[in-house]
């Protein structure tokens, strides 16, 4: 679903991205981000530009696939003749 909405093509099952270090540093320092800032946890000024790179992608990603999803979810409302919220 999120390689659709993306217009990107995965290359092979999601799950094995774990195996990756950069995507599986930037899932660790993205889940941080509720207690700290990622970027600093991934060395702030000093931190690889591959990795805060890959913040800045992820996080583009990841709002993508939630402006994606309000849209579904205002379509489902329209056809039930529901307010929009």
């Amino acid at each position: 679903m999120a390689a659709h909405i993306l217009h990107v093509g995965l290359p092979g099952c999601p799950w094995r991205l774990r195996e990756n270090p950069i995507a599986r540093d930037v899932l660790d320092l993205y889940s941080a981000r509720e207690m700290t800032d990622p970027l600093a946890l991934a060395g702030g000024a000093h931190a690889p530009n591959i990795v805060v790179e890959a913040l800045l992608f992820f996080d583009r990603c990841l709002s993508a696939i939630h402006a994606h999803e309000r849209e579904c979810e205002k379509a489902r409302r329209r056809l039930k003749g529901l307010p929009d919220v």
